[in-house]
Order: structure tokens, then C-alpha cells, then sequence
């Protein structure tokens, strides 16, 4: 490189641009598959509702993306600060020390924002957009979250900032009061002047934040109180000091101390902390929300339980992504020496981490729906109102015979513990592998976005019956493929783990049996209630034979976590 500033920007560039590529391509394919589900009836502006979550979610997975791998590329001390602190022995200023990465992120999350939504516009909507309006709301969101995370390693002056900006935002000095006219792209800033007080004040931030990392930079701190709150080498000594059961690790079995060892690290304890977290934030949500909603308005109950739903499902997330012992260290993919070497068989150390980890996901969402239970009438308000479209949900659910009941309750446990164990299996061969997931998550949506562009160039906007038909050919023949693709996989993974030892002919037996009960549930489940009338009448038979073929999915998803702890072991 020519320069410090290229070199910064370079390595910048090098940890996000997996991510940016499959933001984008994931982006324009999704909402493809939202458009073919949604169907010709459907309202343009459900789609238009959709394109705007899913380009918001996207922004959101990219961005936490590249700071998660900004702050993992080196061994911080604390999980606020600013992270690149291998350079601080550069011969560089301070100012472009920062600025480099800084506006880097600033583009990345434009290009994140503009190039999808600029081909979903053009292939869908065609209407009108405001680049001004959105790029400088894309760019304050960014600067400031980027500000707040790096310009002190003190935990307390930290959320001390982040509650002065969010005061200064709440008051207008942040950000315009935009406008938006319903089923377009376009934002009409109330007063333009606003524009210039929140340069003024995002400039005021930055000079902080200069400050703080050139102090960050000569080992110092602009405030001294508080700055162990984060610090990782304090968390062993604060969660020793927590009124937490303690008991000592079994040494007559390994197979009990890997279970103890497994509880201490991702068990109760992990469980008890994210549910309480999860209570606590959907109440600081809606809290925020209510208090930002005009005089006599409110919110819908669906959407409060939307967002509790979907911090969950960041919990379990959180709880199962390190369920194989995989993770960052200096940029890379590590797994630990003693997780290659202990003296226990694949299969024992598969089966405490996947039970461990899947248990504390349930117990977590107990803790939350009871925390939310007990602290919401207090805190949310017509929380009466949640509490009785939940009630009404579960009695629908339950409005059957027992053994009805029982299958449907049976049936929605194991597929959500099969989605959680795929996802997370899916997760941990992204770490391994991310540059080359990375590139076969955009050849496949670009390969979508093709076949879209195709469609429409053929069919155009006069004949949708026709190109809706065809579509559904297209989904049919690619859906015969996922339907093959099970089976097949399920057997060559099998015959690995015989070939490897892995499981013993016994064992394997006692696997399969248990997977053909939970396939002859899905096959009772789906016709003993009729639920295959939804079915498109032109592509019935992919689909039925999908449906099928998931009751294979719970002995995929055991089979296919067996095969990857395997691999990571002994590859």
C-alpha cells in the first residue's frame, strides 16, 4: 500500500466485504422469495412493508458483522474502545487513525443500503426515493453508533454517552424530523436548518471521540471511574462474586466433567442472564416506543409480541452459535486444543453440547415469558391487552382433542430444536469457512435474482398469470432438488460416521429408529388433519414429497451435527 490511510482502509475492507457481498445478493433474493409467497393477489404495499424490514435487517447484519470482526481481529482488554489497537504502534496520526476506518464504515453502509434497494426499487416498486434524505439518516445512525463504540474503554463513561445521545436525538439535535409520503422512498425533511445543528453536533461527538482514542492511544482514559465494567479480565472475578450455586467438577466419570464443565459455561447460569436480558429489553423497547408515540396513540399488540419474539430468537442465537467449541481468535477460526484432545467420544461430547446448549434455550424463554409475566403489568402499559391476545393464541392451539394437542405441542418442540441445531450447525461452518460461504450464498442469489430478471423480461407486466405459473415451474424443479438432496445427504453422512467409528452399528440403529418415530409423526400430523389443502394445485407433488421428506429433518439436523463435531475434532 501507498499509504498508512490505504492500508487501514484495505484491512478494513478485507474483514467486511464477505459480508457486504452477501448482504447485497441476500438482500434482492429474499425479497424475490417474499414476492413468489406473497403471490398476485397480494397488496403492492405488503411487499413494500416487507422490502423495507428485510433492507433494514440486512444493514443491521452487516454492520454488526464488521464491528464483531473488528473487535475479534485483535486481543482487546474490553468490548467497547476503539478496536484497532495493533495500529496505535503506527507511524500515523491520530486523526487518521480514525477517520480511515471511521469512513469506511460510512461508505460501506451506503453501498449496503443503496445498491440493494436501488434494484429493488427498479425491478418492483419503480417509484420515487430520496438519496439526500437517506443517506444522511444511514449516515448519522452509523457515525454515532461507530462514535459511541470506540471513543472510551471506561463501561460507565460509555453508557453515560450513549444516554446523552440518546437525550440529544429524542430532542430533535440529531436528526432531522423527516416526513414520509406511505408507499414510496421518499423523506421530506420538517425544517432543512436541521441539517446543519445535527453536523454541528455530530462534529462536537467526533472531537470527543478524537480525543478519547488519542488518549486510548497513549494508555490513558478521559474518565477512570467505571472503566472495569467491561473489561473482560474482570468478568471470572465478578461472576465469583455473584450469589451463584457452585459445586465442585466429578472426577469419577470424564463424561460427568465434560456435563459439569459444559453446564459452568453455557448452562443455567447463561440461560438465567439471557432471559432477564431479554424481559429487560423488550420492556425498554416498548418503554422508548410509548414514550415516543404522539398523545392517544398506540401500538399494535402483535408487534409488542413481534419484538419479544425476534429477541429471543437473538438469544438462542447467542446461546448456540458456540455450541462446537469454534470461535475468533486474531481473526481467525480456532478451536481449542483441549476440545481436540479430551478423552471423550465424538458422539458423548456432541451429545452434552447440543443438549446443554438446546436446554438453555428453553429455559431462557421461560425465564423471559415469566419475567415478562411478572414485571410487565408494572411496566408496559395496556399490558392487559398482550396478556389476552397471548391467552387467546394458546387457547386456539390447544382448542383440540388431547392426543391433538399432544402431537401438535410434540411436532412444534423438535422442529424448532431441529431448526436451532441446523442454524446453529449452519453458523459454525460459516466461522470456518466465511470467504468461501460468503461467495456460495452469492452465487446462489444471484443464480435467484437471474432466474427473477429472466421471468419478468419473458413474461413482462401484461401476462401475470402466465409468469406466475411459471415461476411455479421453476420453484417445483428446484424444490425436487432439496427433496433428493435430504435423503442422499442423510445417507452419505451416515455411512461417514460408520466408516469413522463415529457410531457403532448399534448405535446407528437406535438413530434411526428414534428419526423414523419422529417421521411417522409428521407423516400423521400431515395427513391425519388434512394440513396439505394449502397446496398449489399445479406443483402438489414436489410439495407433498417436501413435506414428507421433513420428517427426515430431526435425524438430518443429529446425524449432520454428529458429522460436523467430527470433522472440526479430526480434520
Amino acid at each position: 500500500m501507498r499509504s498508512p490511510s490505504q492500508a487501514l482502509a484495505w484491512n478494513a475492507f478485507s474483514l467486511s466485504w464477505p459480508a457486504l457481498l452477501t448482504q447485497i445478493a441476500g438482500v434482492v433474493s429474499v425479497i424475490f422469495l417474499i414476492d413468489l409467497a406473497l403471490g398476485p393477489g397480494e397488496d403492492t404495499l405488503a411487499l413494500f412493508k416487507a422490502a423495507d424490514f428485510v433492507l433494514l435487517v440486512g444493514l443491521t447484519l452487516i454492520y454488526s458483522i464488521a464491528l464483531h470482526k473488528s473487535h475479534n481481529i485483535v486481543r482487546t482488554r474490553s468490548s467497547v474502545g476503539f478496536p484497532y489497537r495493533t495500529e496505535f504502534s503506527l507511524p500515523v496520526s491520530t486523526r487518521t487513525l480514525l477517520l480511515t476506518p471511521l469512513l469506511f464504515f460510512c461508505a460501506l453502509t451506503q453501498i449496503a443500503i443503496f445498491v440493494p434497494g436501488l434494484i429493488v426499487n427498479l425491478l418492483y416498486f419503480n417509484t420515487e426515493l430520496s438519496v439526500i434524505p437517506i443517506s444522511f439518516i444511514v449516515f448519522q445512525f452509523t457515525i454515532l453508533t461507530l462514535m459511541l463504540s470506540w471513543w472510551t474503554e471506561n463501561g460507565i463513561a460509555s453508557i453515560a454517552g450513549w444516554l446523552l445521545v440518546l437525550t440529544l436525538y429524542l430532542n430533535g439535535l440529531l436528526m432531522p424530523e423527516f416526513n414520509r409520503i406511505e408507499g414510496t422512498w421518499v423523506f421530506i425533511a420538517a425544517n432543512p436548518s436541521d441539517y446543519f445543528v445535527a453536523l454541528i453536533f455530530t462534529a462536537a461527538l467526533l472531537l470527543i471521540t478524537y480525543f478519547g482514542v488519542k488518549q486510548q492511544r497513549s494508555g490513558e482514559s478521559l474518565i477512570g471511574f467505571g472503566k472495569s465494567v467491561f473489561n473482560t479480565t474482570e468478568q471470572g472475578i465478578i461472576r465469583e462474586r455473584l450469589p451463584l450455586p457452585i459445586s465442585n467438577c466429578p472426577t469419577h466419570s470424564s463424561i460427568a466433567a465434560e456435563f459439569w464443565k459444559e453446564r459452568q459455561l453455557h448452562g443455567e447460569t447463561n440461560a438465567l442472564f439471557a432471559g432477564l436480558t431479554g424481559a429487560a429489553v423488550t420492556i425498554a423497547i416498548l418503554a422508548f416506543i410509548n414514550f415516543t408515540l404522539p398523545k392517544g396513540a398506540s401500538t399494535q399488540y402483535e408487534s409488542n409480541w413481534a419484538i419479544a419474539v425476534i429477541l429471543y430468537g437473538i438469544i438462542c442465537i447467542g446461546l448456540t452459535i458456540y455450541m462446537y467449541g469454534v470461535r475468533y481468535k486474531n481473526g481467525t477460526p480456532n478451536v481449542s486444543l483441549h476440545d481436540r484432545t479430551t478423552p471423550l467420544s465424538t458422539a458423548w461430547l456432541t451429545l452434552i453440547r447440543t443438549g446443554v446448549a438446546l436446554s438453555s434455550t428453553l429455559l431462557a424463554g421461560v425465564i423471559m415469558i415469566l419475567a415478562l409475566w411478572i414485571l410487565g403489568p408494572f411496566l408496559i402499559n395496556n399490558f392487559q391487552n398482550m396478556q389476552n391476545d397471548f391467552l387467546e393464541a394458546v387457547n386456539t392451539f390447544t382448542g383440540l382433542g388431547v392426543f391433538a394437542t399432544l402431537l401438535r405441542a410434540c411436532m412444534l418442540l423438535v422442529a424448532f430444536l431441529t431448526a436451532l441445531l441446523l442454524l446453529a450447525t449452519f453458523f459454525t461452518w460459516i466461522i470456518l469457512y466465511n470467504k468461501p460461504t460468503a461467495i456460495l450464498s452469492a452465487i446462489v442469489a444471484v443464480y435467484i435474482f437471474l432466474w427473477s430478471i429472466l421471468l419478468m423480461a419473458i413474461y413482462g407486466d401484461g401476462e401475470a398469470a402466465a409468469q406466475n405459473q411459471a415461476i411455479s415451474r421453476v420453484f417445483a424443479n428446484h424444490l425436487w432438488i432439496l427433496v433428493l438432496l435430504i435423503p442422499a445427504s442423510l445417507v452419505v453422512m451416515m455411512k461417514h460416521l460408520l466408516r469413522e467409528r463415529v457410531l457403532t452399528q448399534t448405535q446407528m440403529i437406535y438413530l434411526s429408529g428414534i428419526g423414523a418415530v419422529f417421521a411417522g409423526l409428521n407423516f400423521a400430523w400431515l395427513f391425519g388433519t388434512n394440513n396439505y389443502d394449502f397446496l398449489n394445485q399445479d406443483i402438489w407433488i414436489v410439495q407433498l414429497s417436501y413435506l414428507v421428506m421433513q420428517g427426515l429433518l430431526p435425524l438430518l439436523a443429529a446425524v449432520l451435527a454428529l458429522w460436523t463435531s467430527n470433522r472440526i475434532r479430526h480434520n
